[in-house]
């Protein structure tokens, strides 16, 4: 299997994932916002949504949160890469070392 890599894109790629990054927290901010059930009223189908909507509410913002941070980290490490990748490839041998994993191709 071969890859292909253009060294000067990924700084381009990079700045586009930190903006999608961005726009994803913006969206996921205002869904928040807005996200929180009706108060239940007394019969117990409403209870029982209005709490388990709630409880879905708890996990899944907080665990999306950490993925758009998992992103701009991705999207921040992608120019430091290409300086690497740059650097080491010599005669179509690539290593680059983000974040203390080596990837080495030949």
């Amino acid at each position: 299997m071969a890859l292909y890599v253009v060294p000067e894109h990924l700084p381009v790629i990079g700045a586009e994932l930190a903006v999608a990054q961005a726009a994803l927290n913006a969206t996921l901010s205002a869904a928040a916002a807005v996200a929180a059930p009706a108060p239940a009223v007394g019969d117990p189908v409403t209870i029982a949504a209005s709490a388990a909507f709630t409880a879905y509410m708890g996990k899944f913002f907080p665990v999306t949160s950490t993925g758009t941070g998992h992103l701009l980290a991705g999207a921040q490490a992608l120019a430091p890469v290409g300086v690497s990748y740059q650097a080491t490839d010599v005669d179509g041998g690539a290593v680059v070392a983000p974040h203390g994993a080596v990837f080495t191709g030949r």
